[in-house]
């Protein structure tokens, strides 16, 4: 069942912050990941993924199941997670952000 998971591309598993926002862009599927730095600031446990212990494999596997076996959840969690990268990391959100940082410090340099 697990491998059935893999090949019909359901999920993703991913421990990078930039790649998981960059997919979630483009898709509506949930991650699971681990707590290592940057992913707990972008996935929500049971909101728009699933967060697992580091380093246990059986942990993984049930994250698998729990998505194969309850597809409301999975929807839930790929929809909430596209959602939070339109409303939150957007390119022109980001874009806009680093450019208020730039006339800050320009105006304090100048002022």
């Amino acid at each position: 069942m697990i491998f059935e998971c893999f090949e019909r591309n359901m999920f993703l598993f991913l421990t990078r912050k930039s790649i998981i926002m960059e997919l979630w862009e483009k898709s509506h599927r949930p991650d699971f990941t681990t707590l290592t730095d940057g992913t707990k600031e972008v996935i929500a446990h049971e909101d728009d993924g699933l967060v697992i212990p580091y380093s246990q494999p059986q942990a993984l596997a049930n994250a698998i199941l729990r998505f194969y076996e309850d597809h409301a959840l999975y929807e839930q969690c790929g929809n909430r997670a596209h959602a939070l990268v339109a409303q939150r990391f957007n390119a022109q959100r980001v874009s806009d952000a680093v450019g208020q940082i730039y006339r800050e410090v320009i105006n304090k340099k100048n002022g």
